[in-house]
């Protein structure tokens, strides 16, 4: 007698690139999957539900107006679990339907910026982590930061969602790989909190010194006119190509031939985009912030920069270009590292056994036919 597949429904934004790797690769894995959102309706082959929320669609009150249609659909779906991705939206709407078993997951600002700035949003983090059965964090200091709000460490795990493919060889060959020691690239999005201003401030000084340096500033976002107009401005548009958004794909392909991955965020949760440069082999120059020191360690796998002074990030990426050595050692140890504790394959093997266990199974689901 064939048992039933596990149904698991994410409550999360359904235009999340995170939300529909996780929900993809399960329902590859042969559970049921559904995606509930407030933002937009999946554009893919697995069932979505939009709750539609009239005037309030944009508005961040619309968690709860639309409370109301969202446990009506809840309650139709009936999954065996629930897992809200992002503590102080979705995870707090999950946690207002008394649904269980509930899973969340901290993502970085639910948990790392909005608590520390309002006393609401931490009443919010508070509510939603108390109705949880289970947490996901994405980082160490995402847990430290639940562990000071006295949240039950039994009731969280560990780990980055990680890079797809990091095991099976999507990253081959790239200890040594062919690169041409000049190729810095960034590739966050150009809203304020990733700082892409910093990175254009750099480069003159590092053009100063190495003239053929080329930067490739991938992404697109609010700051793009403004970033472009810096350029401008500082006369850099020869070492500089803004290339806008790219397949998942092509992405990789640039990080594969780039000698540096620079990042200049003020703030993450974790960065999969570190993680994929360093799976990639690309050399990382990184903010110096709790997130970023969790995975790089200045000198060794990577360089540690000022978020703030544009002279000393440029100082960072010059040392990085000069010092081949260095940049191959690195590639050693951060391919090491993504293998031990950054690949998506891995990791995803931990959410599954949250699922088992929350949802009472000890068999593994059926493979999709």
């Amino acid at each position: 007698m064939t048992e039933k597949r596990i149904h698991i429904c994410y409550l999360a934004d359904a235009m999340s690139p995170h939300t529909a790797k996780i929900a993809e690769y399960f329902q590859e894995k042969g559970f049921k999957v559904s995606i509930v959102s407030f933002d937009s309706k999946y554009s893919g082959e697995i069932e979505s539900h939009y709750i539609e929320t009239g005037l309030f669609s944009k508005h961040k009150v619309r968690y709860i107006v639309g409370l109301s249609k969202l446990k009506k659909e809840i309650k139709k779906i009936c999954p065996d679990v629930l897992h809200a991705i992002y503590a102080t939206s979705y995870g707090f709407a999950g946690a207002c339907l008394n649904f269980h078993p509930y899973v969340i997951s901290v993502i970085g600002s639910d948990v790392a910026v909005q608590p520390k700035k309002s006393a609401v949003f931490k009443w919010l983090l508070q509510y939603a982590t108390d109705k949880a059965d289970a947490i996901h964090s994405q980082s160490q200091h995402l847990t430290d930061g639940l562990a000071l709000l006295g949240v039950d460490l039994e009731k969280i795990s560990t780990f980055t969602y990680g890079v797809e493919g990091a095991i099976d060889g999507a990253f081959p060959s790239v200890i040594g790989a062919a690169r041409n020691g000049r190729t810095i690239v960034s590739t966050r999005a150009f809203e304020p909190v990733y700082n892409i201003k910093l990175l254009i401030s750099a480069i003159p000084f590092v053009v100063k010194k190495i003239p053929d340096a080329k930067f490739l500033i991938i992404g697109k976002g609010s700051q793009e006119n403004k970033l472009k107009n810096q350029s401008i401005n500082l006369k850099i548009n020869p070492s500089v190509e803004f290339i806008g958004s790219l397949p998942h794909k092509e992405l990789l392909e640039v990080l594969k031939s780039a000698d540096i991955y620079v990042s200049t965020s003020l703030s993450d949760g974790q960065s999969i985009s570190l993680l994929e440069g360093m799976a990639a082999g690309a050399f990382p120059v990184v903010t110096d912030i709790v997130a970023n020191r969790d995975w790089v360690h200045d000198g060794e796998s990577g360089l540690l920069s000022s978020a703030f002074e544009p002279a000393d990030l440029a100082n960072k990426i010059i040392h990085a270009l000069l010092d081949k050595d260095l940049r191959k050692r690195a590639a050693t140890i951060n391919k090491r590292m993504i293998d031990e504790k950054g690949s998506f394959e891995k990791n995803m093997m931990l959410m599954e056994k949250i699922y088992l266990d929350l949802a009472g199974y000890n068999y593994r689901p059926e493979e999709k036919i």
